[in-house]
């Protein structure tokens, strides 16, 4: 059907307004279309079944594992467990330990990454409690703005870095820095409850600026950092274990 538009229509002011505009939308269009594809990051992930090599600005691959991300005056922090390389060991420490301790990069765009250096390193010391290779994983670090310091947890598993259920392979260790990029100090390792609380999994829930907990194991222990250097604390009360708590407090809906 051919539609016929008589001269009134053409000679409309609407109609005459949009034929000048148009051209302008349609080059604001592109130009915020470029704005766009150039802003962003070409950065492919890979396939399901692939495999993509994520390198710092020095060229090597990123190092970090199980650790986490802290923003510090507008900055990323990635932090983690710097492993060994595979082949270092035929039982569980095959590449699963660390003869480093633990890295730190820096971003502004969580995509390049600067490495920062060792914050927490181990050592070649016999007699050193970090001697390696050892096992500081599940990193996790929160500021404590009453003391102006870096706090870091994580589950210590000492030398040779064997899982284990004994005091030394199954413990809660500590460190502070007073820089983000350390270096840390090493403070040691226990049990928060009891010498039958074995630490695992883990990690720091930060309530407000003046209460934090250090949750672990498969029981979900509450050890409430109640002290003013997120150090050392009791164990929670009763009604501040539930998980249901975290969970409202990070103002995630409750069924």
């Amino acid at each position: 059907m051919t539609r016929v538009y008589n001269q009134k229509m053409l000679l409309h002011p609407v109609f005459i307004l949009l034929v000048i505009l148009f051209p302008v939308f349609f080059s604001a269009e592109v130009s915020a279309s470029n704005n766009f594809y150039k802003d962003s990051l070409p950065f492919k992930n890979g396939d399901l079944n692939e495999f993509k090599e994520w390198r710092d600005d020095h060229g090597d691959l990123i190092n970090a594992h199980d650790g986490g991300i802290i923003v510090v005056n507008g900055i990323y922090y990635w932090y983690g467990l710097a492993l060994r390389p595979f082949g270092q060991d035929k039982g569980e420490n095959n590449g699963a330990a660390t003869a480093t301790g633990i890295t730190l990069y820096s971003s502004q765009d969580l995509h390049q990454w600067k490495y920062e250096g060792i914050i927490l390193s181990t050592s070649n010391d016999t007699t050193n409690p970090l001697r390696s290779p050892m096992r500081l994983e599940r990193p996790k670090m929160v500021y404590n703005k009453k003391t102006n310091k870096f706090v870091l947890w994580f589950h210590y598993v000492g030398y040779p870095g064997n899982h284990g259920q004994n005091v030394g392979f199954a413990d809660a260790g500590v460190a502070v820095a007073d820089k983000i990029t350390g270096p840390f100090t090493y403070l040691g390792h226990h049990r928060p409850i009891d010498d039958f609380g074995a630490v695992k999994d883990c990690t720091l829930f930060m309530d407000n600026d003046t209460t934090a907990y250090f949750i672990y194991d498969h029981t979900l222990h509450f050890y409430y950092l109640g002290g003013p250097d997120f150090i050392v604390g009791p164990d929670a009360p009763a009604e501040k274990r539930n998980i249901l708590g975290v969970i409202e407090k990070v103002g995630m809906p409750i069924a």
